[in-house]
């Protein structure tokens, strides 16, 4: 389901919440936040190699249609760049269709994490993916948390405690790691 509907059902007294999320000051007032987060990710700009863009600060993105998410949580420091360099953005509902967007240069660039992009573009021809350019600098980083509904309170620090177990485990904690490496390395 799209982002902002799991998060309205998420509210609901029949789930426990829902995941996972990147902090937001209003999402604090509506649920709960774990202690630690469940993913770090990397998110960078993509655009056709026909459009000459590098990225070195926001204001960069001035000239260009940048395609966001909604219901995806962009940083304070983007949204402001967007209001002061007047950029125009373009909403789409699903990032499942950004790379298409930007093949069929219905927007210019499009922001997504380092392993949605990499998901997204093993549905693309190699011919598709050649045109395809990363800035190599990140766009920003976010890491992402499982939000508790504030009717299951309790399940807060029975998932803190619980993961805080797991990661106290050194040869766990190790293996994990490495697992995630070799699997980010694919």
């Amino acid at each position: 389901m799209p982002w902002q509907r799991a998060y309205e059902e998420g509210k609901k007294t029949e789930f426990i919440g829902s995941a996972y999320w990147y902090y937001n000051e209003k999402r604090a007032t509506e649920y709960l936040y774990t202690s630690y987060p469940l993913t770090s990710e990397v998110s960078h700009f993509y655009h056709l190699d026909s459009i000459p863009f590098k990225f070195n600060s926001y204001a960069d993105l001035k000239p260009f249609r940048l395609l966001i998410n909604k219901g995806l949580t962009y940083p304070k420091t983007l949204w402001q760049a967007i209001k002061e360099y007047e950029i125009e953005v373009m909403e789409a509902t699903y990032t499942t269709k950004n790379l298409q967007f930007l093949l069929r240069q219905r927007a210019d660039i499009v922001v997504l994490d380092e392993q949605t992009e990499r998901e997204y573009a093993k549905a693309l021809s190699n011919s598709e993916v050649k045109r395809l350019v990363r800035q190599p600098k990140p766009a920003f980083v976010n890491q992402g948390f499982l939000l508790i509904n504030q009717h299951n309170e309790k399940y807060v620090a029975l998932f803190n405690n619980a993961l805080q177990t797991l990661i106290s485990n050194k040869p766990y904690l190790a293996q994990y790691q490495e697992n995630c490496s070799a699997i980010s390395t694919q």
